[in-house]
C-alpha cells in the first residue's frame, strides 16, 4: 500500500508491504519515494510506483524483498501501469493528467526488471488513465479524447486497437476483468445516477448495468469466481462495500464494518479482500487499511496508518 502525505507537511510518504490478511509487516519502503500516487506489482512481487506530485519522476521499481529502488524509469508524466503475465511493464504515459500540461500520451512497454524500452503504443491513444488484462494477454486501456470517453483494446503486441467501448464521462476511472474476461467499467457521471457496466468477453454486448448499491462509487474488484465488489463513498455515511454474485444485479450483502471513506480495494489468490479508508481525505488518525475473508462481513482486522499518510494506491501479487 502506498501511503502519502499531505503537501504541507515534510513526509514524502511510503510504501508498505503486508504479511497475508495483514497479519504483520513484511517492509516499509521509504528510499526514492517522493508522494507515491500508484503502485503495481509484477508476478514475482517486483513493485512499481508512479508519482503525483512529481510529474517528471517516472516510474521507481524495487526488486522483490529490496527496500531501496532497484532502478528507475526517467520519462515524463507517468501515470498508471500494469504488468502482464511475462511481467512486462505497460505504463500509461498521460501529459494531460497533470494540472496545466498539454499533449498526447502512450502506452510504453518495458522489459521485465529492466528500463529496455520494447515498444510504444499511441494508436488511438491521447489520455491514458486506466489499465487492465484479460486472461488471454489483451489490453484495455480506458482513454479520454476531446471530451470523449473509451475503452480500448490491444491484442498481445498489437500497436493498433482491436476495438473501441465508447463510454461516457467519467469521474472514477476504474475498470476491471473477472476470470471468464467480461470488462467491467465504472460510470461515475458528474451528475446523476452511477453504475457499473458489465461487457460480454471479447464483445461490446452489455450484460448488465449495475445501478442498486452503487452511490459514489471509488473502485472495483473482482475475485476468482467472479464476485464483484464495489466501494461507495456518499457523504452522508463512513461507506460501505456492495457485493454481487457473479451475474447479479443487486447485491447480496453490504459490508459496513470497518469502514470510513473506502476509497481502494484489490483481492488476493486466496479471495482476500483489502479495503484502504481514507476518511475523506481529512487530517485524521482514522485512515487504514482492513482485511475481509470470503464473504465476510466483519473485518479480518484493521491497520491505521500514520497521521497525514492516507491510504493512495493499493495492489497485491498477481495471481
Amino acid at each position: 500500500m502506498a501511503q502519502c502525505c499531505d503537501r504541507l507537511f515534510s513526509n514524502h510518504g511510503n510504501i508498505t508491504q503486508y504479511d497475508p490478511q495483514l497479519t504483520g509487516v513484511a517492509r516499509t519502503i521509504t528510499k526514492g519515494v517522493f508522494n507515491p500516487s500508484f503502485l503495481t506489482v509484477d508476478g514475482t512481487g517486483r513493485v512499481y510506483m508512479t508519482s503525483w506530485l512529481d510529474e517528471d519522476q517516472g516510474v521507481t521499481e524495487y526488486d522483490a524483498g529490496s527496500e531501496r529502488p532497484s532502478r528507475r524509469i526517467d520519462i515524463p508524466y507517468a501515470w498508471v501501469a500494469a504488468t502482464d503475465t511475462s511481467n512486462s511493464l505497460y505504463l500509461a504515459v498521460c501529459p494531460e493528467c497533470y494540472e496545466y500540461v498539454f499533449g498526447k500520451g502512450s502506452i510504453d512497454v518495458y522489459e521485465a526488471g529492466t528500463t529496455k524500452l520494447l515498444r510504444s503504443i499511441q494508436d488511438g491513444i491521447y489520455s491514458p488513465t486506466a489499465l487492465a488484462f484479460d486472461t488471454d494477454g489483451n489490453l484495455y486501456v480506458l482513454n479520454a479524447r476531446k471530451g470523449k470517453q473509451s475503452v480500448l483494446v490491444y491484442k498481445p503486441g498489437a500497436n493498433k486497437p482491436s476495438r473501441s467501448l465508447a463510454q461516457p464521462l467519467t469521474t472514477i476511472d476504474a475498470i476491471a476483468l473477472d476470470p471468464s474476461n467480461h470488462l467491467f467499467v465504472v460510470r461515475s457521471p458528474i451528475s446523476g445516477a452511477s453504475s457499473i457496466v458489465e461487457y460480454n468477453a471479447e464483445s461490446n454486448k452489455i450484460l448488465r448495468i449495475i445501478s442498486k448499491g452503487v452511490q459514489s462509487p471509488q473502485a472495483i474488484a473482482l475475485d476468482s469466481s467472479g464476485t464483484l465488489y464495489v466501494s461507495n463513498t456518499p457523504n452522508s455515511s463512513l461507506g460501505w462495500v456492495s457485493v454481487y454474485p457473479a451475474g447479479a444485479s443487486s447485491p447480496s450483502y453490504q459490508i459496513t464494518s470497518g469502514m470510513n471513506d473506502p476509497q481502494l480495494l484489490a483481492v488476493d489468490d486466496e479471495d482476500n479482500l483489502y479495503v484502504g479508508n481514507d476518511d475523506y481525505g481529512s487530517l485524521s488518525e482514522n485512515a487504514s487499511v482492513c482485511a475481509y475473508a470470503p464473504n465476510a462481513t466483519t473485518p479480518l482486522r484493521c491497520v491505521s496508518t500514520s497521521q497525514y499518510s492516507d491510504p493512495y494506491s493499493l495492489a497485491v501479487k498477481p495471481r
